[in-house]
């Protein structure tokens, strides 16, 4: 019997090209984890006005904050909109508020969630057009402050006597809970990601309010503090990989007597120190699913800071990674996607303006990515010829 060889020569040459393409693919990433991507600046239009600010970004890159309207009283004229990548849409307010509201967080699908009326707040739900109030927890002041791609979003509340860590779903309002297990003691969700996880502060068994998460929206769990464990804290966000960022207090105060807050991650049970290098206040805001995590950093409390970038456990300023932006200087960085896209607000001339940053391919990652292809083309050309 003969036994033809072609199909074992094809087999090893289709195995061999899989192998190729998943170096080359994978050559992209390498590099930029070794070094930072530089990025584009788009800013981000007012509605009208002068100043703006950025606050949340979605998967797809469609961003919220709000802005300041042309016209229109009673002041300050500060409201939410969405930016498409190429223009602001005016989300307005609730009825009867003032002329204010604030979008925190969007997500892939353009539904926007915030505050409306910066006097007795309101959360917001806004789609298509549409501004929707979202009920409360039996009082009457709330704030909407995130919301993933399965359209759950999370808060704040007000039972009446109380504010709560609040959680909106189709069937209402419900209260996530706090890690000392009452109903009585303020807590607060900041984010939640696409997994489910919600992160903020709540009162701890101990009887400090501190960084807290309900991972999956469940039971709210401490994660205690830097310092003595013992500190205030809160959390911010958090990635599919459970790593958390937000601040804490240190216990150590300034020789002014104020107590210094620094930029924390979270990340299996034990919460570390971001490193700052230069200054002494600082918070970490938001991280995406590569670990990047974006916050600001200053000396004073109180005055302005710094946009910073955290990458494997190392901070850089983030105005020396951006591409022509003599004009600007790079206050806070508020939100980070996966793919690398960072919103904020800064000062443009003075004045401020919310910004979008995207990054730039690396010439190493994009030489190492065509080298690879060159192999990949090699093989192709092989295993045509001994077929």
């Amino acid at each position: 019997m003969i036994i033809s060889t072609t199909p074992v020569r094809r087999h090893w040459s289709t195995m061999l090209l899989r192998r190729t393409i998943s170096v080359a693919l994978l050559a992209v990433p390498a590099v930029a984890q070794a070094q930072l991507p530089r990025f584009t600046l788009t800013e981000i239009p007012t509605l009208g006005g002068t100043t703006s600010f950025a606050r949340g970004i979605s998967t797809n890159g469609l961003v919220t904050g709000n802005a300041q309207t042309a016209t229109g009283t009673p002041a300050p004229r500060l409201n939410a909109y969405l930016f498409d990548g190429t223009s602001s849409q005016n989300l307005g307010v609730l009825a009867g508020s003032n002329n204010f509201s604030r979008g925190y967080a969007v997500n892939s699908s353009g539904v926007v969630v915030g505050e409306s009326d910066n006097n007795a707040s309101r959360a917001f739900r806004w789609e298509n057009g549409v501004m929707t109030a979202l009920p409360t927890l039996g009082g009457a002041t709330g704030v909407a402050h995130g919301i993933n791609d399965a359209g759950t979003i999370v808060g704040i509340s007000s039972t009446g006597t109380t504010s709560r860590a609040t959680v909106w779903t189709s069937a209402g309002a419900r209260d996530l809970g706090s890690a000392d297990n009452t109903t009585s003691t303020l807590s607060r969700a900041w984010s939640i990601n696409e997994q489910g996880d919600v992160v903020g502060f709540s009162r701890s068994m101990a009887g400090v309010s501190q960084a807290t998460a309900w991972f999956g929206a469940g039971s709210a769990i401490s994660l205690g503090s830097l310092g003595d464990g013992a500190q205030f804290s809160e959390a911010f966000a958090s990635n599919g990989a459970q790593m958390v960022v937000g601040r804490s207090n240190t216990g150590v105060r300034t020789p002014g007597g104020t107590s210094v807050f620094s930029a924390f991650l979270w990340q299996s049970g034990s919460m570390t120190l971001l490193s700052t290098t230069g200054f002494t206040f600082s918070q970490a805001i938001d991280v995406n699913a590569s670990g990047w995590i974006v916050g600001n950093a200053t000396n004073v409390s109180g005055a302005p800071s710094a946009a910073l970038l955290w990458n494997g456990g190392a901070s850089t300023l983030l105005a020396t990674l951006v591409n022509d932006a003599s004009d600007w200087t790079f206050s806070s960085a508020e939100g980070i996607n996966d793919a690398g896209q960072i919103v904020g607000y800064g000062r443009k001339n003075g004045v401020t303006r919310a910004f979008l940053l995207t990054p730039v391919p690396e010439p190493g990652a994009m030489a190492l990515f065509a080298a690879g292809l060159l192999v990949l083309t090699g093989v192709m050309r092989r295993s045509r010829r001994r077929a």
